[in-house]
């Protein structure tokens, strides 16, 4: 048995492609043994890369089959070339061939409740005929769809359970779908166990999406960040902030006698008060590549 005594990554060989939501990326290394070996079969097994395996330093890439294997001196040295994707490792054409490499797709629907603070029509903030807002805010319902996803893969992928709850950092293509950015949310990963053979163990992982088409005050799609009136009690003159009051009826003309309001006052986009009303936008949700899953971009898929 050989011991590596040194490893270097061939950073000037590293290359990749990104292709229908699939990351490929290919890299060199050449390994130093104690010993000589003769043979690919013993440097490959002693050189300790096995497909299926992930990426040293990025989890979603996943080592490929057909690894290269060349001496590049006295057979005591190996140069190895390998073949990283966000695919996993056994999805290729060949399996794509295979019935049970079909992926399942479901559509569903999921329901959220949000505050209404502002006419959809007009774009105006809902008040009442004094300019004042409604105590408490009305309330919308809204139905929005779900997409769940089963593919076999050859690891659980337990990692993505950390993902659960975040949202799309850039736009990607889900089952037909182009979802813009901060439109999707992993909802749940459930991985299972699936015995192909005696000696075949993979997993059939399964991926559901929340998905959310909200338009901002302009008409674009948000999605999942947060959009907020700015409201307050106080706002910003000459650069400081102060307590929004108003006059005292009884004292309109004693400024000292001014009295605090009772309710938020629109604020504009450099804090001071006005009529017309401003959102704010916020991501609250943790972001994640959702291409890098390599997930069907069309439906129906073959």
């Amino acid at each position: 048995m050989a011991t590596i005594t040194n490893t270097y990554w061939l950073l000037p060989g590293l290359s990749g492609k990104k292709q229908s939501g699939v990351v490929t990326q290919e890299e060199s290394v050449i390994i130093t043994f104690d010993s000589v070996i003769d043979n690919v079969d013993d440097a490959i097994r002693e050189s300790g890369l096995k497909p299926g395996s992930f990426h040293r330093n990025i989890n979603t890439l996943i080592l490929q089959d057909g690894i290269s294997a060349e001496p590049v001196s006295n057979g005591s040295e190996w140069r190895f070339d390998l073949s990283y994707s966000t695919r996993s490792f056994g999805s290729n054409e060949a399996a794509e061939d295979d019935e049970f490499y079909v992926p399942k797709v479901s559509f569903g629907k999921w329901t959220y409740t949000r505050v209404v603070d502002k006419d959809k029509v007009s774009g105006d903030a809902i008040v009442n005929t004094a300019g004042d807002p409604y105590d408490p805010l009305p309330i919308e319902t809204i139905s929005s769809p779900t997409i769940s996803v089963t593919v076999k893969e050859n690891s659980p992928n337990l990692n993505r359970i950390f993902d659960i709850g975040a949202i799309n950092s850039q736009q990607f293509r889900l089952c037909g779908l182009t979802i813009p950015k901060y439109c999707a949310m992993l909802d749940d990963f459930q991985p299972e166990p699936y015995q192909e053979g005696e000696d075949i163990l993979s997993f059939l992982n399964t991926y559901t999406f929340k998905l959310k088409f909200f338009k901002n005050t302009s008409g674009s799609q948000i999605g999942f960040k947060l959009e907020t009136l700015s409201a307050g009690y106080n706002q910003i003159v000459s650069t400081k902030k102060v307590e929004i009051r108003v006059k005292d009826p009884d004292s309109p003309d004693d400024s000292t006698k001014d009295q605090p309001i009772a309710t938020p006052q629109m604020l504009d986009v450099n804090g001071a008060v006005t009529t017309t009303p401003y959102y704010q936008e916020w991501v609250v949700h943790d972001v994640v590549n959702f291409s890098v899953f390599g997930l069907p971009t069309n439906y129906p898929v073959a």
